[in-house]
C-alpha cells in the first residue's frame, strides 16, 4: 500500500502510538476513495460520459432524448456472472465427512447465507471487502459477523506477509455533529476516537497536514462505554476478502481491467444513435424550391421595417411534406447511412470484453436463433468462468476460514478454532452449471461404477450441509418404519440397496442374522 506524501516530512507522533496509526490509516483510506467511487459508478452504470460525447452528439436531438447519455452496463453483468456462482455452503474440519454444526449455527445466526453474497459482490466491485468479527453482548456464544464497506474500513498488513494484520480503522461521517468518528483496532486494544473540531478532518485531508499541526483527535468517551478497551482476541478482528490479490498486496476489481473498453463501447453506442437518428432516415434534396416569404414587420416605435431573419434550413421527416407550384423544381434523395459498421464494432468490443474477463460469449453476444448452441458448446464456453470462480473460492475461502476461526474463538471454542486454523475447509457450491438430467445421470454413474459414498453424492448435487443432515435423519426414520412393517431382513435389504446405489440383486440375501423365532413384527400379539 502506497501512502501519499505528507507535508512536513512525516508524523510527529511516536511510531506505533494510537495517533500515529490514526494519521497513517486515515491518509491511506482517503487516498483510495477516488478509485472506489469510480469503480462503484461503473458497476451502477452511472459513470460520467461527458468526455466521450462528441460534437455531433451535442448538436443532435438525441442528446435531448437521452440527457444522461447512453450507458451499456456491462460491468454489472461481468461482476454478477461470477458473484452468482460464489456461494458458501458451510465449513468442515480435516478428516470429517460432514459440515461442522457449530460453525453452521454461527453462520445461520448472522444470516451469512445472504450477507456473504453481498460481501462477495463488494469484493468483486471494489477489489476487497473487510469483514468484522466482534463479541455479541446478548449471546456470548454467537459472535457478530458483519461485512463492511471498504470505503469506510481499511486493514494494514505487515510488509511482506498479508496474513499478519497489524491494525485496522473504521471511519464514518456523522452529519449531526459534522465530525468524523473512528474505531481503531489494534492487536491489544480497541479505541473509539472522533475529530476534535467539526469538519476538521476533511480540511486536514484536503491540504495534507504538516507535522507541526496540533492534535486532531480526541477519545470518544460515552456513559458506560470507555473510549479504550482491551481486545479480547489479541489480534485485529477484521479480515479482508480479496479479489485477485497480488503479492504486493494490490487487489483488482472484476471489471477494472476493461473500463476503457466499456468507455469505447458507450462512445460507439452514442455515435450509432446519432447516425441512426440523423442519417439512417432518407434525407432528400430539392432544387427550384423557394421558401414562402413572410410579411415584413414594422417596428411600433420607429415605424421602420424590421429586417427578417434568414429562412431556416428546411428539414424533412416522416411527418413533413414539402410542395411547390414551380414546374422546374426537382427532388432527389441522398444515400442512406447504414449501421452495419457500428454493429460489427460493438460486437467486437463485447467479444474483447468477454475474452479479457473470462465471461462466456453467450452472456454478452447475440446468439444465433436458427441454430441454438448445444449443451456441450455452452459448457465449453463457460469453462473459463468456472475456473475463475474456483480461483476466487481459493482466495476468499482462506479469508472465510480466518473469519470463522475468529468467531469460534470469541464464542469460547478454542479447540474448534485451532482445528479451523490447522485444516479447516470452506464448502462451496459447485460453480459449474449442467442440465438436471445430465447431472443426475453422471452422479448415478459415480455411485454405481466408482462406488462413491451416498453423502458424497449428495454434496455433488450440490446440497447444503443442512439438507444432508436432514436427509440422513430421514433415512434413519425410514429404516425404523421399514423394520416395523416388513421386519429386519427386508428393511436391511432395502437400506443396503439405497446406500450402495446398486440393484437389489446385488444385495446379499441375508445381510443381517435372522431374528429369533417369535420376535418378528408379524408374530407379536395384537
Amino acid at each position: 500500500m502506497t501512502l501519499p506524501a505528507v507535508r512536513g516530512g512525516g508524523s510527529r507522533h511516536p511510531a506505533g502510538s494510537s495517533e500515529w496509526w490514526l494519521e497513517r490509516l486515515t491518509t491511506a483510506l482517503h487516498a483510495r476513495q477516488g478509485r472506489f467511487t469510480r469503480l462503484e459508478h461503473y458497476y451502477r452504470g452511472t459513470q460520467d460520459l461527458s468526455k466521450l460525447a462528441g460534437q455531433a452528439w451535442r448538436e443532435s436531438e438525441v442528446s435531448k432524448m437521452f440527457p444522461n447519455y447512453l450507458h451499456a452496463n456491462h460491468s454489472k453483468l461481468i461482476v454478477n456472472a461470477a458473484a452468482q456462482r460464489l456461494n458458501v455452503l458451510g465449513f468442515r474440519f480435516s478428516g470429517e465427512t460432514g459440515a461442522d454444526a457449530e460453525a453452521a449455527r454461527i453462520w445461520r445466526a448472522n444470516e451469512m447465507h445472504s450477507e456473504s453474497s453481498k460481501a462477495h459482490v463488494e469484493a468483486l466491485v471494489k477489489g476487497e471487502c473487510p469483514v468484522l468479527v466482534e463479541p455479541n453482548p446478548a449471546d456470548p456464544s454467537t459472535p457478530i459477523i458483519t461485512p463492511q464497506d471498504p470505503a469506510q474500513v481499511i486493514v494494514w498488513h505487515a510488509p511482506g506477509d498479508r496474513r499478519l494484520r497489524q491494525a485496522a480503522l473504521k471511519s464514518w461521517w456523522d452529519l449531526d455533529s459534522a465530525r468524523r468518528f473512528y474505531i481503531l483496532y489494534l492487536p491489544d486494544r480497541i479505541e473509539h476516537w472522533r475529530d476534535r473540531e467539526p469538519s476538521q478532518m476533511d480540511w486536514w485531508l484536503n491540504r495534507l497536514v504538516a507535522a507541526t499541526e496540533p492534535a486532531r483527535w480526541e477519545l470518544r468517551e460515552r456513559p458506560g462505554q470507555p473510549g479504550r478497551m482491551v481486545n479480547p482476541l489479541g489480534e485485529v478482528p477484521i479480515v479482508v476478502l480479496p479479489n485477485d490479490p497480488r503479492l504486493n498486496g494490490s487487489p483488482e476489481a472484476e471489471h477494472e481491467p476493461v473500463l476503457s473498453r466499456i468507455d469505447h463501447y458507450n462512445k460507439t453506442l452514442m455515435d450509432m444513435a446519432v447516425t441512426s437518428h440523423e442519417m439512417a432516415y432518407p434525407q432528400r434534396w430539392g432544387t427550384g424550391v423557394e421558401p414562402e416569404e413572410d410579411e415584413i414587420a414594422v417596428d411600433e416605435v420607429t415605424g421602420e421595417p424590421i429586417e427578417p431573419a434568414p429562412p431556416p434550413a428546411t428539414r424533412t421527416g416522416q411527418t413533413r411534406w414539402i410542395t411547390t407550384p414551380e414546374e422546374a423544381a426537382r427532388f432527389g434523395q441522398f444515400t442512406v447511412a447504414t449501421l452495419d459498421n457500428y454493429v460489427k464494432e460493438l460486437d467486437q468490443i463485447r467479444a474483447d470484453i468477454a475474452t479479457d474477463t473470462f465471461t462466456p460469449y453467450h452472456f454478452l453476444l447475440n446468439m444465433p436463433s436458427s441454430v441454438p448452441p448445444s449443451g456441450e458448446s455452452i459448457t465449453a464456453s463457460e469453462a473459463p468462468l468456472v475456473d475463475k470462480v474456483r480461483a476466487h473460492g481459493r482466495d476468499k475461502g482462506a479469508a472465510w476460514r480466518q473469519i470463522m476461526r475468529l468467531a469460534l474463538r470469541l464464542g469460547g471454542d478454542e479447540q474448534r478454532a485451532q482445528a479451523m486454523r490447522d485444516g479447516g475447509q470452506v464448502i462451496w457450491e459447485d460453480p459449474e452449471r449442467r442440465t438436471e438430467s445430465q447431472h443426475v445421470d453422471a452422479l448415478g454413474k459415480l455411485r454405481q461404477m466408482l462406488g462413491l459414498p451416498l453423502e458424497a453424492t449428495w454434496e455433488l448435487l450440490p446440497a447444503s450441509p443442512e439438507d444432508i443432515e436432514r436427509w440422513r435423519r430421514m433415512l434413519d426414520d425410514e429404516a425404523k418404519r421399514l423394520t416395523e412393517l416388513a421386519g429386519p431382513e427386508m428393511a436391511a435389504r432395502s437400506i443396503a440397496r439405497t446406500i450402495s446405489g446398486g440393484p437389489l440383486a446385488d444385495v446379499p440375501d441375508n445381510p443381517l442374522p435372522p431374528a429369533a423365532p417369535g420376535t418378528g413384527p408379524m408374530s407379536q400379539p395384537a
